[in-house]
């Protein structure tokens, strides 16, 4: 694979540690996940309150739509089943394969070759999608896959961490708004 794992996860560690804006830190992982796994685009879709799902980061950065909402044309459904199924789910002709219909003309333009589908949650409750494309030749293999664990473990602590921080803001705005 040709990259120290190790110092690169140091490395991303850091780099969220270091970071203080929640989008950064999206954008940290990501960028940081294609390096990693070997993958050439990573996207994360998050799960709003609302229960709808939005782009929120994605890599190489101005090629996966940041702000857009997934409608059903797209891929909700799908996507939404990975969420809910909690199970990662690889596919390994996107051009072909009837579940990523929706983005033939996307795994045709950049010769996406398989496609890694991994949801994000914990203790039950879902955050949202990493999206890992392998291009041309590219496949996932088993040291890939360990990578891609440890990333989405990162991630699932990244979000978890933003989460309960909005929790205790919220918390501490309702105690305010008591006096």
């Amino acid at each position: 694979m040709g990259v120290d794992i190790f110092s690169e996860l140091l490395e991303t560690l850091k780099d969220l540690i270091s970071s203080q804006h929640f989008d950064k830190k999206l954008q940290i992982i990501v960028e940081k996940s294609a390096k990693l796994s070997g993958c050439s685009r990573v996207c994360f879709i998050i799960l709003n309150k609302r229960k709808e799902l939005i782009i929120r980061a994605g890599y190489p950065e101005g090629s996966h739509g940041i702000g857009k909402k997934i409608i059903p044309e797209h891929g909700e459904d799908f996507l939404m089943k990975v969420i809910k199924d909690a199970i990662p789910v690889i596919i390994t002709d996107p051009k072909t394969d009837p579940r990523t219909s929706y983005m033939k003309d996307l795994a045709n333009t950049y010769d996406i070759s398989a496609i890694m589908f991994y949801p994000i949650s914990y203790k039950g409750e879902s955050f949202g999608i990493l999206i890992f494309d392998a291009i041309a030749d590219q496949k996932f293999t088993k040291e890939g896959m360990k990578i891609i664990d440890i990333i989405a473990d990162i991630m699932t602590r990244v979000l978890v961490s933003e989460y309960e921080r909005k929790k205790n803001e919220e918390k501490k705005l309702n105690i305010y708004k008591l006096y």
